[in-house]
């Protein structure tokens, strides 16, 4: 099956050259860490690009040991605005001594330490340079045990300090929560960490990231196919949700067109008499009748008895006809208004099947607002997620999530994409993410060694070369 340009969003081959790939005041513009792991100095900066603006796209390429796994740790930890994750505290774990993430709306997040690459940093959040917040972490706590033993005022200034410390880091928390990322971060190994509420399942004593195992084992693993699962229930609610948003957008207009319906069946002499132009009003109801097989197709309306109406019009006694033409035309007008408003809807639906339906071979996917999402075989059998390959497991999951959070998210992090897909898939793939989000503000940001992707998309790489070399 081709990938059709549904209208509204650009088509997968020409979303990496346009200009829409260059983002105004929003996104991530730079990324600069000092002396990681003590020896590394990285200024990840496209500097032909004006100070207000960023790509949707960074990947991130260097030698295996380089840290780009780690540079995309920190971010996610760094930018996280989730109290008592232990976000702060991994940062504080890793060696470093400066990180600085610049964005483009002139906001800034950096975390220093004042002398060594280890202990305790400072993170604090910019706005046009005047720092608007900002916490230590990574202090040695006083045990217990030790508070017994030193003098009663040090004590009292330890824990008036620590609760200074926790309004200050409530703040900056707050300044986080602010910048609305919605970050997510699918890592190396599967494991898919969040700031976006309800998009993993959670499980006991975890937090907000669940453990996804390697998708290779999918059809061993049954907490996997649990995690595929969800994906697919996730997407299901969602095109259910997007229909039925659509639907009360134009609730009115159709309420509307119902009022207009009773008034001229209650003056029904008056109207027929305006002589309404049978073949207009045909035509029509047939552009409405034309539009309507793809909102069926995702379930998004029932099937429109175009013809019969057709019929019965041509058939009618001329004075019945024109009492049938008076109510059909506010009919029409509110048929209209509800395939107007289910459009968006229908889409974004049409290009995720379309696209899911471009990688797979003797697999057939449809996502539709009544029946979420069905994976068929060639057979015609029906399948269950988990008998997918591990590629088109990870690639459905990918997808998947990439459309339901793409209007919570600004921040989609993807360490090392080519697992598991083929080199087709790879050249594919990256073309089918920023299809999927051409009509949003979501930046990707990757982490590969893939030749296919580095080759395709050599604008948008950023090289970790060592400047202090």
């Amino acid at each position: 099956m081709s990938l059709g340009e549904p209208r509204g969003l650009m088509s997968p081959q020409a979303a990496d050259e346009r200009s829409s790939l260059v983002t105004k005041k929003v996104g991530i513009r730079r990324i600069y860490v000092e002396r990681l792991f003590g020896q590394y100095t990285y200024d990840l900066l496209d500097k032909d690009l004006p100070l207000d603006t960023a790509t949707k796209l960074l990947l991130l390429y260097g030698d295996n040991g380089s840290g780009k796994t780690t540079i995309m740790r920190i971010l996610f930890f760094l930018l996280s605005h989730l109290d008592g994750q232990g976000h702060k505290t991994k940062v504080a774990q890793i060696r470093f001594k400066t990180f600085n993430v610049e964005f483009a709306d002139g906001t800034s997040v950096v975390a220093e330490r004042p002398q060594d690459v280890v202990g305790p940093y400072d993170l604090r959040v910019a706005k046009g340079g005047e720092v608007v917040a900002r916490a230590p972490y990574g202090l040695e706590e006083m045990h217990p045990a030790e508070a017994r033993k030193v003098d009663p005022d040090r004590i009292v200034r330890y824990y008036e300090e620590s609760a200074a410390r926790e309004i200050e880091h409530a703040k900056l928390l707050q300044f986080l929560k602010d910048i609305n990322l919605g970050a997510i971060y699918l890592t190396d190994n599967r494991r898919v960490l969040t700031t976006i509420p309800g998009l993993v399942p959670r499980e006991s004593g975890r937090d907000v990231g669940v453990v996804m195992r390697t998708m290779r084992k999918l059809a061993d693993d049954e907490s996997d196919r649990g995690a595929l699962a969800f994906a697919v229930h996730q997407i299901s609610s969602w095109a259910t949700r997007q229909a039925f948003r659509g639907s009360a957008q134009g609730e009115e207009d159709v309420n509307s067109a119902y009022a207009a319906i009773m008034k001229r069946l209650a003056y029904a002499p008056r109207y027929a008499t305006q002589g309404a132009n049978l073949q207009a009003v045909i035509e029509a109801l047939k552009d409405q009748g034309r539009r309507s097989p793809e909102f069926v197709r995702f379930g998004l309306i029932k099937a429109l008895k175009v013809d019969e109406i057709v019929e019965d019009l041509r058939a009618a006694d001329p004075q019945v006809r024109d009492t049938m033409l008076a109510v059909l035309e506010p009919y029409i007008t509110g048929l209209k208004a509800r395939l107007d408003a289910l459009e968006p809807i229908r889409v974004q639906l049409s290009a995720f099947v379309d696209t899911m339906n471009s990688f797979y071979r003797n697999k057939i996917v449809d996502l539709d607002a009544e029946h979420g999402l069905r994976i068929t075989a060639a057979t015609g059998d029906k399948l269950q997620p988990s008998v997918l390959s591990s590629g088109e497991g990870q690639l459905l999951y990918l997808l998947a999530s990439t459309l339901v959070a793409k209007e919570q998210s600004n921040l989609f992090m993807i360490d090392e994409p080519e697992i598991s897909l083929n080199v087709k898939w790879q050249r594919q793939l990256l073309h089918s993410l920023l299809y999927l989000t051409s009509d949003s503000n979501i930046q990707f940001i990757l982490a590969t060694h893939s030749i296919e992707l580095l080759t395709h998309y050599s604008r948008f790489v950023r090289d970790l070369n060592n400047i202090e070399q």
